[in-house]
């Protein structure tokens, strides 16, 4: 092997292993299952975590009616939108126009969800967004983390904050979770960059 071969070679692992680290740097934890199935915080990440950052077009938020093809030149699906609501400013939607909203009774870092199995039956766990989605939508990539629940399901993050759908919007614009329990709020649209779910993206009004 000549030394030219080792230095490129040398190259190129330095620079995949400063790509591990900065994804493990801008991930949002870990849900490490147990034996059992229950989920236990771990301090990194794990292979139940993913770190989603696709171009193509993922499936709507939640489910629902289909979501219109955008408009764009581009042919990205709106599966997020903002809505200007008069008290709360603007807050994210999915593509069906459904507010989005987080339980701050979670916990983004690392990050593990609290909304059990009751809790989904009138919140449901949105579903990944893409970078170029988000793009569209007004909003840094870097914010999002999509991750796998315990029981199987993608759910997408915004600040480390899990995101759900809450079934007692009956139509799009409403924002009838707002506030419920004292623990569940709209996510709002304007979100810096990720500080691993430091900042709760609720808005309050």
């Amino acid at each position: 092997m000549t030394m030219d071969t080792h230095d490129r070679r040398a190259g190129l692992v330095a620079a995949a292993g400063a790509l591990v680290v900065g994804l493990a740097l801008t991930g949002c934890g870990a849900e490490r299952p147990g034996a059992d199935g229950a989920a236990k915080a771990g301090s990194g990440p794990s292979p139940q975590i993913t770190l989603e950052v696709v171009e193509e077009p993922a499936m709507p938020l939640s489910s629902g009616a289909a979501v219109p093809e955008s408009s764009d030149a581009d042919g990205v699906r709106p599966a997020l939108g903002v809505l200007k609501s008069p008290d709360l400013g603007p807050v994210l939607q999915d593509g069906n126009g459904r507010t989005l909203y987080l339980f701050t009774k979670d916990t983004p870092w690392p990050m593990k969800t609290a909304c059990d199995a009751k809790c989904r039956e009138k919140w449901t766990p949105a579903g990944p967004v893409t970078a170029a989605q988000a793009k569209a939508a007004g909003l840094d990539p870097s914010v999002l983390f999509t991750f796998t629940t315990p029981d199987g399901r993608k759910q997408e993050s915004f600040n480390c904050w899990p995101a759900y759908t809450f079934k007692g919007d009956e139509k799009p614009g409403d924002i009838n979770g707002q506030g419920v329990g004292g623990t569940w709020f709209a996510i709002k649209a304007d979100i810096p960059r990720s500080d691993r779910g430091k900042t709760v993206p609720a808005a309050k009004g």
